[in-house]
């Protein structure tokens, strides 16, 4: 029998004092990305938002010496290496034309774009000035989905087929009651296909390599729940290979009864996964006996993980001069698999993904 697969899920940057200059300190910024960044020791130079008092809040805090109001006051720094955009889809892509016109790499928050046009004309822009843009999807780099991967390219369970995933919580409750920070969110009939489903829709492209090719989506409104659009929602995913994904997410489940899990199925075995905790394989390479791996670390270190992989990657892709592992160019690809989730909800019918041009 051969020996226990090695996993290596700790992202590893090769050069980390690239300053980094934040557009936008809103909830995620104050919550993950600062705190991720000043536990990794990145080098967090100035940041930029609309609101004075957001300004103060996060640079005494993170003992950030220079705030901008206007965000073109920040690309004029040297200093500034990198952008960490972290504004919302809406209007992003004049900010990403400034940022590459100013010579800035970016690292863009989900979802990348929110129309496919939006996102070629941000790629194009990068690509023009000759900078890296990458987008912050950061769940390739979650511990458990990053092993997830590793196990798949070490062809441990062969030829994937079929993908399944379960997550049940409570958002609706959550930004509403408990973030309301993030209640904006509650306004889009489109939060779980498209804010949401950029996370998901994302991990099942780096777990197969492969772009789905058409998607049927349902979902359903809790009756008295706070968002506007549905927030209990499945996906039927097909791609190019045959292989299929089915998703059945809820976010207005019961407050504290939630849960997450995922199975991918290959031709010689399977992976089983708990996210913020354990992964188990089976394949005809070990026998017949389950080999799991307690991946469980505290919170805090799991997010910082993530934030840490995906900015990492950027730092080391304009090292190396190669992509990001989730760069703009690519993430089109996520945003086409998304939009076809959507308009197949709307439509009441299976998407093409090709369809979204």
């Amino acid at each position: 029998m051969a020996a226990k697969p090695d996993l290596d899920v700790r992202p590893h940057p090769k050069k980390t004092d690239y300053g980094i200059g934040i557009i936008g300190c809103g909830w995620v910024v104050k919550n993950y990305h600062l705190p991720a960044y000043r536990a990794c020791g990145l080098n967090v130079v100035a940041v930029a938002d609309l609101k004075q008092e957001e300004l103060d809040f996060v640079r005494d805090r993170f003992e950030i010496e220079r705030g901008f109001l206007d965000y073109r006051e920040m690309l004029e720094l040297p200093e500034v290496e990198i952008i960490d955009l972290s504004t919302q889809a809406f209007g992003r892509q004049e900010i990403v034309e400034h940022c590459a016109q100013a010579g800035k790499h970016l690292l863009v928050q989900k979802p990348f774009a929110r129309s496919l046009d939006e996102g070629r004309s941000m790629v194009a822009a990068a690509n023009r000035a000759g900078v890296k843009l990458g987008v912050n999807s950061h769940y390739r780099w979650l511990n458990v989905f990053r092993a997830a991967w590793q196990l798949i390219r070490q062809g441990l369970i062969g030829e994937v087929y079929y993908l399944s995933e379960e997550m049940l919580g409570n958002q609706d409750h959550i930004y509403w009651h408990v973030m309301p920070d993030r209640r904006w969110n509650a306004g889009l009939d489109d939060f779980m296909n498209i804010e949401w489903g950029a996370h998901h829709f994302d991990f099942l492209r780096f777990w197969t390599g492969e772009t789905p090719a058409s998607v049927y989506c349902t979902g359903t409104r809790r009756p008295g729940q706070n968002f506007r659009g549905p927030m209990a929602m499945s996906f039927s995913v097909t791609f190019p290979s045959g292989a299929v994904a089915c998703l059945a997410l809820n976010q207005t489940t019961v407050h504290g009864s939630g849960h997450w899990r995922f199975r991918i199925e290959g031709t010689k075995g399977a992976i089983e996964g708990h996210p913020f905790s354990t992964i188990r394989l089976l394949s005809k390479d070990f026998g017949e006996e389950w080999i799991e791996w307690d991946l469980t670390l505290p919170d805090d270190r799991v997010r910082n993980d993530s934030y840490l992989g995906t900015m990492g990657d950027l730092m080391d892709a304009i090292t190396d001069d190669r992509p990001h592992i989730s760069s703009g160019e690519d993430n089109l690809l996520t945003v086409r698999s998304y939009l076809a989730g959507y308009r197949s909800y709307r439509e009441r019918r299976v998407v093409y993904t090709d369809e979204i041009v």
